[in-house]
């Protein structure tokens, strides 16, 4: 029961996103590519709300809200920096890879791989017994169920 936390996850991705929304209003409304100093604190921003959320909490407030803490694999301990950073650092890469093209000239298909990265994510997590996405394996975490 510990480990069953796919649904919650995805609701709590969906909190924290409202909570990110304003930023990820500004970002789309950027001209050209996000590289400019605004897209940059921007991307700043974003990312270190999980970071930080996850090292020094252990969670986002969407997952506070569900009940839902990320810890390590070995003995459920406490996430350390590191963890945290590498947890974040595949969509870190995605972020940046996005940032680099101007969306609103690029062809449809461009979006295809950041897509199917976010999907293979999700994929993994759904069929994995402790619900393990590709991210908690880079990062050696696991996302386990705590009160509220």
């Amino acid at each position: 029961m510990v480990y069953k936390t796919f649904w919650l996850r995805v609701v709590a991705a969906f909190l924290d996103s409202l909570l990110l929304w304003p930023l990820i209003i500004m970002q789309s409304n950027s001209e050209g590519n996000a590289l400019g100093l605004l897209g940059v604190i921007i991307l700043i921003l974003q990312h270190s709300y999980y970071i930080i959320g996850h090292a020094q909490y252990g969670r986002t407030l969407g997952k506070k809200l569900l009940g839902l803490k990320v810890v390590r694999t070995h003995r459920h301990l406490p996430l350390k920096w590191k963890h945290a950073i590498w947890r974040e650092m595949l969509w870190i890469v995605i972020s940046i890879g996005y940032s680099l093209v101007d969306m609103k000239n690029a062809p449809e298909w461009i979006a295809i791989p950041g897509i199917s990265l976010i999907l293979l994510d999700a994929l993994i997590a759904w069929v994995h017994p402790r619900h393990r996405s590709l991210r908690d394996f880079i990062a050696e975490t696991v996302v386990i169920r705590t009160s509220i």
